[in-house]
């Protein structure tokens, strides 16, 4: 009897003390914990895997991972979206809601960082004993099979080099398995399946994610104070890609020339100006670079890239750098890059509304904004509409928002988008704007309306967000076969 009280109250603390787990969860990041479950797992095909989140990207796509690999697969989210419908389509079964169908039987629950300790679902997972981990952890133990593993961190860049990377495995014929942080395509997802030789993923630093990654190679793109719900200073951000790049894993890691970072006893690459990997001659024609590709005063070919903005020069140099560190053969890299086509909601054009393009972006930090920004105005005059993303960003940042926001003659924002967390008393849309000049846009319907107000010759539509601000898109009138 004592025996199943102390299950049932194991299982239902969380409920009470959601503040108490979160400052555990602070102080011991997934890579601090030990695994809750045997590696020997994987070894047996079949099992059943619940995913709790599934319709995230990152998640989304090791859970189409784990169907590949002959593991049963289900899962739940809190809403439909297109990611979930694509699951479903694969034959993955996914419930909206919090019912939990078919945990019960479940061999393992992973869950997401973004969903909390008290969440009644893992309340139940761990009444019944079932083996509960987070995301992290589960990939570590299921990239440690792989017989490389190469891992793109940094705050910014993670998706769109990965995709370069991608792009260059493909021009060089390299069966590698990727899981990226957005869809490598429109059509593809976040999930290429390939062979266990290497595993490229995008190694997300939020919580300390990417500690757990048994990484044998590595590209840290860039580093500052970001995810500002975790992190409280730049000095905890600097801590963790330092433990990060002194991985015992490693074997070769690759920096940009003027990062403090280095490695312990692995390989180091650099990259950018002044960096064993470097761009030369550099063109731009309407906002997209060509460059000579150069490693160490040797010419590589020339890289003529498809996708708007100087920032992804940058990326281009760091995919190069990892492909090289990983044995790709030299002239391969330069075609990889140009046939890269570009991530979804990167610079993206949709289509032509009112005889302007609009631009999906995916910016949510003001360093994304500007660079997006900076691109955008390669092309014309800028008319945007940003979506805040999380209070605790839009609060540490404020001031960083104001001044983009006040650069820009029109100027929408829509309300914060909350994601993982609550309203904060003060910190809105109203706040955010204050002294901006920016126009406060209570919902899509108006910001549609304020977006199409803005076209005209010589205007570019920049429509920014990483929330659900593309479901603005379907309030706006687009000219004819002017929509992807």
């Amino acid at each position: 009897m004592r025996y199943f009280l102390k299950k049932i109250t194991n299982a239902l603390c969380p409920l009470f003390s959601d503040k108490k787990a979160q400052k555990r969860e602070r102080s011991f990041p997934p890579s601090a914990r030990k695994p809750s479950f045997s590696p020997d797992f994987f070894d047996e095909k079949g099992k059943k895997i619940y995913f709790l989140g599934i319709g995230g990207v990152s998640m989304s796509a090791l859970a189409e991972l784990c169907f590949d690999k002959g593991y049963r697969v289900l899962g739940s989210d809190k809403e439909e979206s297109g990611t979930v419908k694509r699951l479903c389509r694969l034959g993955i079964s996914v419930e909206i809601g919090e019912k939990g169908e078919g945990l019960d039987t479940a061999a393992l629950v992973v869950y997401t960082l973004a969903v909390p300790p008290s969440h009644p679902l893992l309340a139940r997972a761990r009444l019944l004993g079932i083996p509960t981990v987070p995301r992290p952890d589960f990939l570590g133990a299921l990239a440690a099979r792989y017989a490389r593993c190469a891992c793109i961190a940094g705050m910014h860049g993670k998706s769109s080099t990965v995709g370069m990377c991608a792009s260059i495995f493909s021009a060089a014929a390299l069966d590698a398995t990727v899981l990226s942080g957005a869809p490598l395509s429109r059509e593809e997802g976040c999930y290429r399946k390939g062979g266990e030789g290497l595993l490229l993923l995008e190694a997300c630093e939020y919580k300390g994610a990417f500690l757990s990654f048994p990484a044998t190679h590595a590209a840290i793109l860039n580093m500052e104070w970001e995810h500002t719900d975790y992190y409280k200073s730049e000095r905890e951000v600097e801590a963790a890609f330092s433990r990060f790049a002194q991985k015992p894993t490693l074997a070769c890691l690759v920096l940009p020339a003027v990062s403090p970072l280095r490695p312990k006893g692995a390989a180091l690459l650099t990259f950018g100006e002044g960096g064993d990997v470097y761009a030369a001659e550099k063109e731009e024609r309407e906002g997209r670079f060509s460059f000579t590709l150069c490693y160490k005063e040797e010419e590589l070919g020339r890289v003529a890239l498809q996708v708007l903005g100087e920032y992804q020069v940058e990326n281009a140099l760091a995919a190069a750098a990892l492909a090289l560190a990983l044995g790709v053969p030299k002239e391969r890299l330069a075609e990889g890059l140009s046939a890269y086509k570009g991530t979804p909601r990167r610079m993206e054009k949709i289509g032509t509304v009112g005889g302007s393009p609009l631009y999906l972006d995916y910016a949510h930090h003001p360093t994304e904004l500007a660079a997006t920004l900076a691109a955008a105005r390669s092309l014309g005059e800028v008319s945007l509409v940003f979506q805040p993303h999380t209070y605790s960003r839009a609060a540490a940042f404020r001031e960083d928002f104001r001044r983009l926001f006040s650069a820009i003659p029109r100027c929408g924002v829509l309300p914060v988008y909350a994601a993982r967390e609550s309203p904060e008393r003060g910190i809105d849309t109203k706040h955010l704007i204050s002294g901006s000049g920016a126009t406060l846009l209570p919902d899509f319907e108006s910001a549609a309306d304020f977006l199409a107000a803005g076209a005209g010759e010589g205007k570019i539509l920049l429509l920014v967000g990483a929330g659900d601000v593309e479901k603005l898109l379907s309030f706006l009138t687009f000219a004819e076969n002017g929509k992807k």
